[in-house]
């Protein structure tokens, strides 16, 4: 891959040619390129000027309803709790949705406005994570008779277990109902419709400066135990490991210090950085401790990218705070790495709670 700096990322753009079966998009430059459905987004967002924002999430004031409620004694298992701003990847923490084992269930949200949506988010369980797969997702203005609704995303494979996926929709899809519906063959797991959470992302005014890290793909040094590197950009923002489970956790065994890094999918203009660290409480603090951000083009040695911010000291417990890069800082690649010197009382771990990056389209 050419790392110098006249590099151009592949710019995405999903048009109507579309195999739901092989997940083939046809890009705009007609190269055709297999894409994993939760890498890539519909649409390349331009031209953003004038204010900073996160990603809306318009689920949060809708009114959820499914097929059926399962019948274990951990329930009621509401269709609300797909909204209750709470991913908690376990089902055992009672803030997931179930229907029953049936054919054909399914979970609808009534967003009480006819909305352009973009994208949908669905964290999924990490116990019984084939019970979100082969579904469809469908939007439109018929409540009952969803394959009258548009099709939003058709997922014939199971989500990522104890993460947050993106949906893209096909095409910007405008409807009052986001539906969720299984189809045959089902999981061995069952033919239950199970959600953790559920978010509905509109389209985005082309007059915003807004949080790009959803759009991206996350990586890191290494994972210990559910600590991916896709919760740093799940959109929540919850500062506690066992609480929501959207934490990132590099290796205690790592011979270097952790790193977490985001492909940006395009060459973007960074102009702010804002993170959220854990609260570790009588755990080891330093894990957002002495880090570089850097942004470039090289996604390898990262000392050959621009330095962004260089952060001697360390994050408060459970706070969000904001980076401003030194100067408008251009690339493909952004990194966030520990360094050397570790302290003898800590370790070499780098644990993320949420990465928002905030760009300029001016």
């Amino acid at each position: 891959m050419d790392h110098s700096q006249t590099k151009q990322c592949t710019l995405l753009y999903q048009t109507t040619d579309y195999d739901s079966s092989q997940a083939t998009l046809h890009i705009s430059n007609e190269i055709t390129t297999f894409l994993r459905y939760d890498l890539h987004l519909a649409r390349i967002e331009k031209n953003l000027c004038n204010r900073v924002q996160a990603l809306p999430n318009l689920a949060n004031n809708g009114i959820a309803s499914q097929s059926s409620e399962y019948g274990f004694s951990g329930c009621p298992c509401l269709a609300s709790r797909a909204i209750d701003k709470n991913p908690a990847y376990q089902f055992s923490t009672g803030s997931c949705t179930s229907t029953a084992n049936e054919n054909d269930a399914w979970w609808l949200l009534d967003m009480q406005r006819e909305v352009d949506v973009e994208i949908v988010r669905l964290s999924n369980n990490m116990n019984n994570p084939g019970r979100m797969s082969n579904f469809q997702i469908r939007i439109g203005m018929n409540p009952t008779d969803f394959s009258q609704n548009a099709l939003c995303f058709n997922m014939s494979e199971t989500a990522p277990s104890g993460e947050t996926t993106n949906f893209p929709c096909l095409n910007v899809t405008r409807g009052r109902y986001v539906s969720i519906q299984r189809y045959f063959p089902y999981d061995a797991s069952g033919k239950f419709v199970q959600i953790c959470e559920a978010q509905i992302i509109p389209v985005i005014p082309d007059t915003s400066l807004f949080n790009i890290a959803p759009y991206g793909i996350a990586t890191q040094s290494s994972t210990y135990l559910d600590g991916h590197a896709s919760r740093a950009v799940d959109g929540f923002t919850h500062p506690y490991w066992t609480t929501g489970y959207t934490c990132t956790h590099t290796h205690h065994a790592d011979t270097n210090p952790g790193w977490w890094m985001l492909d940006m999918k395009e060459t973007r203009t960074i102009m702010l950085v804002r993170l959220t660290n854990r609260d570790f409480g009588h755990i080891d603090p330093e894990r957002l401790y002495n880090f570089e951000i850097r942004v470039g083009f090289n996604e390898t040695d990262f000392s050959k990218n621009s330095l962004c911010y260089y952060m001697a000291g360390m994050v408060q417990d459970a706070a969000t705070q904001d980076f401003p890069c030194l100067m408008p800082t251009i690339g493909c690649y952004l990194t966030i790495q520990r360094l050397f010197p570790i302290r003898p009382s800590s370790t070499k771990v780098l644990s993320l709670c949420e990465v928002q990056i905030f760009q300029t389209g001016c």
